[in-house]
């Protein structure tokens, strides 16, 4: 082996312990003639490994790991309303600034131009039904709150009979 795999190594699966038998006695051959990579691994045991030895393990409590797991596993379920937001932002986050600029400006004025036309639509029937409510009071009175009869003493037709009666 190289001495760059060796070094690798060294830092990784050989110190760890997770070395095959096959890759512990590869390296071990390696560092029987090779002086460079010995004091490597001499100073890595003195600046690395040494100073953690002292260090007790902590073990994680068993529920702590199932929360983790659960987390893991649990499928993220995201709202319509994120996904339009993530759509959104995508799709101009690709466009260039310019056309960007000019498409959220489009978007303004559509929503303005919309709003104003239904609130038009709305004044247009508030107005209307605010003269037929008018007219109806009228119907019903009359010279200050006196029905109108006709000589005949009748109301008029048979519909204005039975609402002004």
């Amino acid at each position: 082996m190289k001495c760059a795999r060796i070094r690798e190594l060294l830092m990784s699966d050989y110190t760890d312990g997770e070395a095959d038998e096959k890759t512990r006695s590869g390296v071990l051959a390696h560092l029987a003639g090779c002086p460079a990579c010995r004091r490597f691994r001499a100073e890595l045991k003195r600046s690395a490994i040494e100073p953690f030895r002292p260090g007790r393990r902590h073990e994680v409590p068993e529920y702590l790991w199932e929360r983790i797991r659960e987390r893991v596993r649990k499928p993220v379920i995201r709202g319509a309303s994120a996904r339009i937001s993530d759509g959104i932002y995508s799709f101009f986050r690709k466009l260039k600034p310019a056309f960007a600029f000019s498409t959220v400006a489009l978007l303004i004025l559509a929503v303005a131009t919309f709003t104003r036309l239904n609130s038009t639509g709305r004044r247009a029937v508030d107005s209307y039904l605010a003269g037929q409510a008018e007219f109806m009071i009228e119907l019903g009175d009359n010279n200050n709150g006196k029905r109108d009869s006709s000589a005949n003493g009748s109301l008029g037709t048979s519909i204005e009979e039975f609402f002004l009666s």
